[in-house]
């Protein structure tokens, strides 16, 4: 018996390191693919057009994750296929009021909130923000479902798929029309054309229209309500949260452009850029993969707070190498890969390396935190972190008036704020583990 068991966890273990590497394998070339692009791009395009995207893509960035009230990623979690379906009927509902909602609040209040953002060079293309909250909200409930039933192979496949046709037409159109309008419009069909082309890797066309159909079938209204009372932590804790998080990431980007032009805001857009490689190529693979073996783990009273460690501690040993080589000579690379108008990004590259290390480290971390219940104390906890970063870099601009020291305050800031998170998480996981 004994023999079974241990046979079938490493089965187990075998079927996670070969999901882990088959989604790093295809962020690995679809990022390789934007590297290569963004030598071409940074040079077409130039600090200022980038940083205009930068400043449409923060805002949309604070938006994006709520449009579906955060109900996506309950997907993974049912045990019945039948409350799956009622969960990606409530987030298409949801994405539908969201969306919507924000396009008429920016109809009827637009100018004012281009005034206290400073952000008029966007003009009317703010417009845009609802248009791409609802392909993202589309992409979420594609992007859990295809979680849910582990086809990692379709979605490295899209990613590659996604990287060429985004970054490859940014750089076609850039060398007619070089302007931070171009970079924007293409990110938004870019995000509808990376949920239906993954869409179309998990079904056909015709399953596809099907299951359209279903979402305006009111039939079963009484059940949907049912769930929604069920996963109301979502929309109630995690929904703030993510908004929350995405404002205190995007504070940067609308400071430095409301203080140093946008120009600074392209520096920071760049540096944040590549350092989300190995975060993305490692961090989301192990994310994704762990989200439903977690989920798993803890239906089956496994000690998850093993399977946590471990993954924090590899992530760890492999943020060491490309973040330490940043944090030594990220004002060089950058210069001699980008030119050197993009020295200063690697200045700021150097310091947001140490920020984003500890990020990486808890991607396994926030996964865990819906699995065991523990959304409101991630609320709580965002809330206080927004605050302190906020304050950081704050004072950066404000009291010492240098935009550097402003970046590097705000990571070091969300370093120990990140350190922090991953302790208590895992200290968490044990008392669930001891109460279950």
């Amino acid at each position: 018996m004994k023999k079974i068991k241990h046979f079938k966890r490493i089965i187990r273990k075998k079927g996670f390191l070969k999901n882990v590497l088959t989604v790093a394998t295809g962020t690995a070339l679809a990022q390789f693919i934007t590297m290569v692009f963004s030598l071409f791009i940074t040079r077409i395009y130039g600090p200022e057009q980038y940083g205009i995207l930068g400043v449409f893509t923060s805002l949309a960035v604070v938006l994006m994750p709520v449009v579906a009230l955060s109900y996506p990623i309950a997907i993974v979690l049912p045990q019945k296929n039948s409350e799956v379906k009622k969960i990606i009927k409530l987030s298409f509902y949801s994405i539908i009021l969201i969306s919507t909602l924000t396009f008429l609040l920016l109809l009827l209040f637009g100018d004012w909130f281009r005034n206290i953002t400073n952000t008029e060079l966007l003009g009317s293309f703010l417009l845009l923000i609802p248009l791409i909250m609802f392909f993202d909200g589309l992409l979420q409930i594609v992007q859990q479902t295809v979680i849910r039933k582990k086809y990692f192979k379709a979605k490295a496949t899209v990613a590659v798929q996604q990287s060429i046709i985004t970054n490859g037409s940014s750089t076609l159109i850039g060398l007619f029309k070089p302007y931070g309008i171009v970079l924007i419009l293409v990110s938004v069909f870019g995000k509808a054309i990376y949920a239906f082309s993954l869409a179309l890797r998990v079904t056909n066309l015709k399953n596809l229209k099907r299951f359209f159909k279903y979402f305006f079938n009111f039939n079963d209204i009484e059940e949907v309500s049912k769930v929604r009372k069920k996963y109301n932590d979502f929309p109630r804790f995690r929904a703030p949260q993510v908004l929350i998080n995405g404002l205190s990431e995007s504070l940067p980007i609308i400071i430095l452009s409301s203080f140093y032009g946008p120009a600074a805001s392209g520096f920071y857009v760049l540096g944040k850029k590549i350092l989300e490689v190995p975060t993305q190529l490692i961090g989301n693979a192990v994310g994704d993969v762990f989200y439903p073996r977690i989920a798993e783990g803890a239906n089956r009273k496994e000690r998850i707070d093993k399977l946590l460690i471990k993954s924090n501690l590899v992530l760890a040993l492999v943020g060491i190498v490309p973040f330490g080589t940043i944090i030594l000579i990220g004002p060089e690379l950058f210069s001699l890969i980008y030119g050197e108008s993009w020295y200063t990004a690697g200045e700021y590259a150097r310091w947001l390396s140490v920020w984003i290390y500890f990020m990486l480290l808890t991607r396994p971390t926030i996964k865990a935190l819906p699995v065991i219940g523990a959304q409101k104390f991630h609320l709580s906890f965002t809330v206080v972190s927004i605050i302190i970063r906020a304050t950081a870099l704050i004072m950066g601009v404000y009291l010492l008036n240098d935009d550097v020291i402003a970046v590097a305050l705000y990571s070091v800031a969300g370093s120990f704020l990140y350190l922090y998170l991953c302790i208590i998480t895992i200290v968490k996981t044990k008392v669930y583990i001891k109460n279950k």
